[in-house]
């Protein structure tokens, strides 16, 4: 698609011109006082430190962003890991954690349901630095939208702990911490892919100080590929800032800006009913992986989205008035931390489906003209404090949100308010650290509450045992509320969460296992409501029932000599798989060649990906509301009955993957995907990527 070639090359031109623009010369100092700015609360190891030296009263600190929690038990991806990995968007990254797996829709830009812990859409808290981003209408969050390389590291919140984070209290919670690398002279970074189908990536950031107490960051992203299938085709564009002011040696304020707008077409899959009503049995397989021959159930249907963001924050980080040369070795009440901040979000849903009448237009569906708009305004404020013996958090918050929909019988104004809060005890020198949490939610009018404990025990750093169990309450999302074939039960929907992992770690050798067990008292399930005449992906609750999740992981890593052997596997339990959309089993890994090259000039790691996707059940999507689907109704009354009848087989799929990094300043990557030619789909009729080289390139400047 020549005219995605076209809008790459020009936010390249745009992106050197900027940087350019903000050079300066080597040896031109940026600090024009004789403070030195300090990174005082970096959440990852992998954030080089430049300004190791002694520091001095009134010294300026760069205060970051933390973690929800402690950094104890929450599994933390970081950008160091996360730059060797093979990714086409955000939600690739997860399915090599333990309980991660991706409902693959097959192309780029398709909004492809992440699983996690067995919680998909409507389950899971999709945080920004501890600031809520799920999409209001649905409890969701389409990680298409979100932009993967300001990534400082991703935090996944215990089981146990999820619901202590977001506006609803969901299952399963994943915060994103911004990157925030400060440096003394402009710094850009350059990522870019291309792929069969004229699929592609560009990814461009740099920061620098303006002044010697403001600092300015700014990313464009554009990604794009034209239809592998009729009614395919995909575009996004992603703009983000931050001003980041340097107050005092204790405060710093934080201003964000992100702008999102993409459109997707979705053609709903591969229409089978229509390839065997048309095809010999021995020619089904051939026309439905036959990318111009294979007919899709809509041929004019698309969403555009786009989303306006701002948000401020004030960081505050005090130490009992202690000198900060002595806040710096972080005695006994060294740390206790405020955070502020305040947030606007702004988000429109342009759904159409038969929008105009040409050569696409279909006699068999529906004409929808939607346009769901919803405005929030809210703010939290968090306390922490942390000394030699005890840590404690308490996380208060607020939000109003207008909704506007034609789905909705009027505008909607809806409020909420809540208070969480966690304290952890360090006994025995950290050996012991057990913790306790609640928050109590004020939601629309009702009130929901939540509590559950965990404890940790390590030994050394070699090992270490975690258990911990929750039970809380979780309030209807707007489409549960308004979207039923008849009043459901309106009891709350009580969830228990439990988790229990054990950890081993050696110098060459590392093995995690765990167990999860998930119990939902009132959940509601979601049908397609079919029309004889029409084709239809609308769908609404009309049941609810008692829901559980459960399943186990094992995860491992040996490197020997140069050789690095990774897997992870979970295994699902059959009771409710088909409503949780999970398959039997999923597991992921490699096996690959690592090593150092040239002196020191070549970081390499080269090797097999591989994964397994188990038995699994069917579904459909309703993609405006997103809300996924097994079963079908044809009227309100009817009873609902299993959309598919039988499982999707097995596969496994392999592919060659190198990464290269290169002077510490470049990486190489390069991908030959399904090297095997497999013909497969990971939900019913989305067909997976054929065989084919993927090619990137991310590059970082220092001026």
């Amino acid at each position: 698609m020549k005219k995605s070639s076209h809008k790459k090359t020009f936010l390249l031109l745009i992106f050197f011109l900027m940087n350019l623009c903000f050079a300066q010369s080597p040896n031109k100092t940026l600090l024009q006082d004789t403070a030195t700015i300090k990174n005082f609360n970096q959440t990852t190891a992998d954030t080089a430190d430049t300004t190791k030296q002694v520091i001095k009263k009134g010294t300026l600190k760069v205060i970051s962003f933390r973690n929800i929690l402690f950094n104890d038990n929450e599994t933390i991806v970081n950008k160091s890991s996360i730059n060797y990995e093979d990714y086409r968007f955000t939600g690739d990254l997860f399915t090599s954690l333990p309980f991660g797996y991706l409902n693959d829709l097959g192309s780029l830009g398709q909004p492809s349901e992440m699983m996690l812990y067995g919680n998909g859409f409507n389950g899971i808290s999709y945080t920004e630095n501890g600031i809520p981003i799920n999409n209001r209408f649905s409890n969701s969050f389409d990680l298409n939208n979100f932009q993967s390389e300001s990534i400082d590291s991703i935090e996944i919140l215990p089981l146990p702990k999820s619901f202590l984070t977001g506006i609803i209290n969901n299952s399963a919670a994943v915060n994103f911490i911004a990157r925030n690398k400060i440096v003394l002279h402009p710094y850009s970074r350059l990522r870019f892919y291309q792929a069969p189908n004229d699929e592609g990536f560009v990814d461009g950031m740099f920061n620098a100080f303006l002044s010697s107490r403001l600092k300015t960051f700014f990313e464009i992203t554009n990604n794009s590929t034209a239809e592998r299938f009729t009614n395919s085709e995909y575009g996004n564009w992603k703009i983000s800032s931050r001003f980041h002011y340097l107050l005092s040696s204790t405060t710093n304020i934080l201003l964000d800006y992100t702008f999102n707008k993409n459109e997707v077409h979705l053609n709903g899959g591969v229409d089978l009913e229509k390839i065997s009503a048309n095809n010999p049995q021995s020619q089904i397989n051939n026309v439905l992986y036959d990318n111009l021959l294979a007919p899709v159930n809509f041929r004019n249907r698309y969403m555009k989205t786009s989303t306006n963001n701002l948000v401020l924050h004030i960081l505050n980080n005090f130490g009992e008035n202690t000198p900060p040369e002595e806040m710096y070795e972080c005695t006994a009440m060294c740390d206790f931390q405020t955070n502020l901040t305040l947030y606007y979000r702004n988000s429109l849903d342009e759904f159409r489906q038969n929008e105009r009448t040409d050569l696409n237009y279909q006699d068999d569906a529906p004409e929808i003209v939607h346009n769901n708009n919803y405005t929030s305004f809210g703010g939290n404020i968090s306390q922490e404090i942390t000394n030699d013996y005890i840590s404690a958090k308490v996380i208060g918050s607020f939000e109003s949100t207008k909704f506007t929909s034609p789905l909705l019988p009027l505008e909607k104004t809806l409020s909420s308010a809540s208070v969480s809060g966690v304290v952890k005890s360090n006994l025995i020198s950290q050996i012991l650290t057990p913790s306790i949490f609640g928050k109590y939610l004020k939601y629309n009018s009702g009130r929901y509450a939540g509590f559950g404990g965990d404890i940790t025990f390590r030994i050394d750093t070699l090992i270490k045992f975690y258990a911990g169990y929750s039970w809380f309450q979780k309030p209807r999302s707007i489409w549960e509320d308004y979207l039923t074939t008849q009043p459901l039960n309106k009891n709350k929907n009580n969830i228990s969460s439990f988790e229990v992992s054990a950890h081993f770690n050696l110098r060459n050798f590392h093995v995690s296992t765990g167990f999860i067990s998930q119990k939902a008292s009132n959940e509601y399930q979601a049908a397609i409501l079919l029309n004889d005449s029409l084709k239809s992906t609308n769908a609404l609750y009309f049941n609810s029932a008692e829901i559980e999740r459960r399943g186990i992981n094992f995860s491992f890593s040996i490197k020997e000599w140069k050789l690095l052997l990774a897997a992870n596997t979970t295994y699902y339990f059959s009771k409710n798989r088909n409503e949780n959309k999970l398959p039997e089993i999923f597991s992921s890994g490699g096996i690959y060649y690592i090593d150092t090259l040239f002196n020191n000039n070549l970081e390499l790691k080269a090797g097999f990906n591989y994964k397994y996707y188990g038995s699994r059940p069917g579904f459909i999507i309703d993609f405006e509301k997103n809300i996924t689907a097994s079963y079908f109704i044809t009227d309100y009354s009817s009873p609902a009955n299993k959309i598919f009848t039988s499982e999707i087989s097995p596969f496994f799929k392999l592919d060659f993957f190198l990464s290269g990094r290169i002077q510490k300043s470049a990486i190489v990557y390069f991908t030959f995907e399904n090297i095997l030619d497999g013909k497969y789909f990971v939900v019913p009729y989305y067909p997976m990527y054929e065989r084919g080289l993927k090619f990137g390139v991310a590059w970082e400047f220092l001026d």
